[in-house]
């Protein structure tokens, strides 16, 4: 995959609505050098509508993905539906600039990569927190942390003895 297919080469487009379809994958997320690992497939619509001075971008993302529930560390499928909607205006500026959902581009532009606007719109609509519904997890890992957990809760009852040594010269 290539990043160069999510330009869209808005100087050939017509005025009005133009459909662009794309699709994404996990060697999409390798170049933005992500530390979660996403595996899925993932259908793109952006619907580009072309005007004088901007480009209005609604663009749809659909699919699901497979990541590490944060809990057991299983596989967990998640479904994603987003849209979201962007402004390409073109101005007097040396590079794109972008504030808020509006991306100011120079008029020599004649085509604009949307490549970042996915990545950044997806990884923010995804959940913080990955783990599968209640009752769902691994049961054997499950086990395994509260075995863990337990083991720490009954250490920290036990006062170490140098410290028990100390609040009774504390309390002379």
């Amino acid at each position: 995959m290539d990043l160069e297919e999510f330009c869209i080469p808005f100087s050939s487009l017509k005025h009005g609505s133009n459909p662009f379809h794309f699709k994404i994958d996990k060697t999409f997320f390798e170049f933005f050098n992500n530390s979660t690992s996403f595996n899925g497939d993932l259908e793109v619509v952006a619907d580009v509508r072309k005007e004088t001075h901007l480009l209005d971008l609604r663009i749809s993302i659909k699919g699901s993905c497979n990541v590490d529930c944060d809990r057991c560390l299983d596989q967990l499928n998640i479904v994603i539906n987003q849209n979201f909607n962007s402004i390409i205006k073109f101005d007097h500026v040396e590079h794109e600039i972008i504030k808020d959902d509006v991306v100011y581009i120079p008029y020599e532009s004649y085509e604009y990569n949307i490549a970042f606007l996915l990545y950044e719109n997806f990884t923010l609509s995804f959940p913080k927190r990955n783990i599968h519904k209640e009752n769902r997890c691994n049961p054997n890992q499950i086990e395994i942390i509260q075995q863990y957990s337990h083991n720490n809760q009954e250490n920290k009852d036990e006062i170490d003895p140098r410290w028990n040594a100390l609040k009774k010269l504390k309390e002379q």
